[in-house]
């Protein structure tokens, strides 16, 4: 049997509190979360969010995945992340470090 996959769209109201109480510093090691938690090789999406979402649980316990999700997608149009699949189904794309990024640090 094929899994559908789910859409990884929407946020309630609880989710725009905790999204919009983020100050840019906030964002920033967001970001840099994520990019740590990525790698030159090819890694699902979910596990990149699920792996950086594990090392700040204490400071943004309140924020969700797809918050996450949606800022990757951010880090992929300005080139320090590359991806395959579609990046609204995290569990059914994949990203890797850019690799001009990556021979740039």
């Amino acid at each position: 049997m094929t899994e559908m996959p789910v859409s990884d769209h929407g946020f309630d109201a609880s989710d725009m509190r905790a999204i919009g109480a983020l100050s840019a510093r906030d964002l920033e090691a967001i970001d840099h979360a994520l990019l740590a938690a990525c790698k030159p090789r090819w890694l699902k999406l979910a596990m990149v969010v699920g792996e950086a979402m594990r090392t700040w649980r204490d400071k943004y316990h309140d924020l969700p995945d797809i918050f996450c999700s949606q800022r990757v997608r951010e880090l992929v149009k300005t080139g320090r992340l590359e991806s395959q699949g579609n990046l609204f189904f995290m569990r059914f794309s994949e990203v890797r470090l850019s690799r001009v990024w990556v021979t740039e640090k």
